[in-house]
């Protein structure tokens, strides 16, 4: 096995947690159709505010998180190879993995995950953004929202970096 064929296989599993993320999601949804469809047939259940744009991110946001899901799934060749580009021009015909390629891959993994936790609760934030504004309710969403765009962000930089913060962490260790 190849080291990039690893990768590979850690990109599927990462694609499947994905999926499995969206049961969270449709939850979400589930409760807010709900909602919506009882008052606008009971009108005496208003609650203040216009249902519309929270079923319309929750939705958009299942479907990316979806979409994601499949290209993680389909096309995790390319992914790995987008990665770790230096290690596709080395000769992998063992599976010597030496401890620098182990934290590479896995320093990748972890940004992978930050970008693919990241984008649905950014969704979900962004939701109950709207409906405190729709009803004039002071919230501190702006803070979360910037929290997860800058764990997107991280999660982005982390994949960049991953060889020198590698070599950081091996460096550490030594001492």
């Amino acid at each position: 096995m190849k080291k990039i064929e690893i990768l590979e296989i850690a990109i599927k599993l990462l694609g499947l947690y994905s999926m499995i993320g969206v049961i969270d999601q449709i939850k979400e949804f589930s409760i807010i159709l709900t909602v919506w469809f009882q008052t606008k047939n009971n009108p005496l259940m208003e609650i203040g505010f216009d249902q519309k744009p929270g079923l319309y991110v929750t939705l958009s946001g299942i479907l990316l998180s979806l979409f994601i899901s499949g290209i993680l799934i389909l096309k995790s060749n390319k992914i790995a190879k987008l990665i770790c580009i230096d290690i596709i021009n080395k000769d992998q015909t063992k599976i010597e993995i030496n401890k620098k390629d182990t934290f590479d891959i896995a320093i990748s993994i972890i940004g992978l995950i930050f970008i693919i936790n990241s984008i649905p609760d950014l969704f979900v934030k962004i939701k109950n953004y709207k409906n405190f504004e729709q009803i004039n309710l002071p919230t501190n969403d702006n803070i979360i929202l910037t929290t997860y765009i800058l764990k997107f962000i991280l999660g982005i930089v982390v994949i960049i970096f991953s060889r020198k913060i590698s070599s950081f962490i091996l460096r550490i260790q030594k001492d």
